[in-house]
């Protein structure tokens, strides 16, 4: 997933509820919890990100949430930064993921300093009455470690309701066995758009920025959890009971790239067609062995009574009645 893209779909969906957002009078803070699952590392233009989940703790549905850092180094130095939740509308006991980059504030780069401590502060979230169509339905999801050590959350998502789904995107939380996180990823919008009831479509969505071929092993990812929103399909009232999000089960299916998953079947079926033509060539020999002698036997017999020998003619004739 390209940087530019992701940050233009958010520019976008803000832009899109500036006019309800503009005033602070609803907002919230307090409704949303930072959750000390976050991590850090280092990306590839040298950037540290601190990747963070957040909580929708409070009664009401929160629009959009605003969160600031400091990051702390290892020398004492602080960087700051603050970013958008990757996620909106979010209705009671609902998670989404945190993307905060931070950049070195000076020309020396971070060098060996490492992140000591991150303090986040939600500096905005505002309640809202607005909620996404949420009548989808995720199944046949599965982890797959692609060749280029990319992580890929993959499956499809059906619409169980009764009205079109407009603008779809997910956005993916990933963990690593000891259940801190291990990297976020969101898709560009679901085709077909919009997916109207009934109807069934794939998606695939990536584990930002992270290499599980490189990436150390307190990055690895092991489980993940998705969430679904319908940024084209927004409801107004009281928003759908969920209960608190679960602890994401670990990956049940082997790591692999898919075009090796599709080689090893395309292999099982050779095998399989090699194996029943072997069986089929057996079973055939074996039966033409067992005729062959049984033919052989016809003639000489015919001969034999054609040519009988004196002796034997008698005897059959005095055996018979």
């Amino acid at each position: 997933m390209k940087k530019a893209t992701i940050c233009l779909l958010f520019l976008i969906f803000i832009i899109t509820l500036s006019p309800f957002t503009l005033s602070n009078t609803n907002a919230q803070p307090s409704s949303i919890k930072v959750l000390d699952n976050y991590n850090w590392y280092f990306d590839q233009v040298g950037l540290i990100v601190v990747i963070a989940e957040v909580q929708n703790t409070g009664p009401n549905t929160i629009s959009k949430v605003m969160v600031s850092a400091t990051l702390t180094l290892s020398d004492g130095s602080t960087s700051d930064t603050f970013a958008m939740v990757w996620g909106y509308n979010l209705i009671p006991q609902q998670k989404a993921p945190l993307y905060l980059e931070f950049a070195t504030s000076d020309s020396l780069g971070w060098g060996d300093r490492t992140v000591s401590k991150v303090d986040f502060k939600v500096t905005n979230a505002d309640a809202t009455s607005d909620y996404f169509y949420s009548d989808l339905t995720i199944s046949g999801d599965k982890g797959v470690v692609a060749k280029d050590g990319a992580f890929w959350a993959e499956g499809n998502i059906q619409n169980t309701g009764n009205q079109d789904a407009k603008d779809i995107i997910i956005l993916a939380t990933y963990f690593t066995k000891d259940g801190q996180l291990a990297g976020v990823g969101m898709t560009e919008f679901l085709t077909p758009n919009p997916l109207t009831p009934s109807q069934t479509t794939s998606f695939k969505v990536g584990a930002r920025d992270l290499n599980q071929t490189v990436v150390p092993e307190d990055l690895k990812i092991a489980s993940y959890s998705l969430l679904i929103q319908t940024l084209g399909t927004i409801l107004q009232g009281a928003p759908p009971t969920i209960v608190e999000t679960p602890t994401p089960g670990p990956i049940s299916t082997a790591t692999q790239d898919p075009d090796s998953i599709q080689n090893v079947d395309s292999t099982i079926t050779i095998i399989a067609v090699i194996i029943v033509i072997a069986i089929i060539v057996v079973v055939v020999l074996y039966l033409f062995k067992k005729a062959k002698p049984s033919a052989d036997k016809t003639p000489a017999k015919s001969i034999q009574k054609t040519q009988p020998d004196k002796s034997t003619q008698k005897t059959k004739t005095k055996n018979n009645p």
